[in-house]
């Protein structure tokens, strides 16, 4: 999320935003179900930030 929040800073319209986490990549794309309530509000509020560009993409980049 932190990445989003840059990007707004910045002005940015377009996003590549990478991450080693496969779960996080997967409920953000909607494939995985959000259960716990604190990972849903977070769900939530990263939806909220993703409006704010024009084009955003996530990808799951393999731990080293």
């Amino acid at each position: 999320m932190t990445g989003l929040r840059v990007g707004k800073a910045l002005g940015a319209k377009n996003m590549l935003l990478k991450s080693d986490s496969k779960l996080v990549i997967r409920q953000i794309k909607g494939e995985y179900e959000a259960k716990e309530g604190r990972i849903q509000k977070y769900l939530r509020l990263t939806n909220h930030l993703i409006q704010e560009f024009d084009q955003i993409d996530f990808t799951q980049v393999p731990r080293s």
